[in-house]
């Protein structure tokens, strides 16, 4: 009797420490997957912020650009309208 009460309380503890790691695995994947998922949204956010930079500065030159070229056909309209 007292063996037998012996080897159930073992394979008792067995079970109840396997499903104790069963558990943990699970969270450990979990939090991998988490931990995952936040390094994409970071490298897509920091994408999206260089992007949205490089846009607004080619946005600037470009208007730097136009504002020139337009000067310069200003200039030439009332260089040519003085003669």
């Amino acid at each position: 009797m007292a063996v037998e009460a012996y080897f159930t309380g073992k394979r008792e503890s067995e079970e109840h420490y396997k499903a104790i790691l069963v558990m943990n695995k699970v969270q450990t994947i979990a939090f991998q997957a988490k931990h995952a998922r936040r390094l994409k949204f970071a490298g897509l956010t920091q994408s999206w912020r260089c992007l949205k930079t490089s846009f607004i500065r080619s946005s600037e030159i470009e208007k730097a650009k136009l504002e020139a070229d337009l000067k310069v056909l200003l200039e030439s309209f009332v260089h040519r309208s003085a003669f």
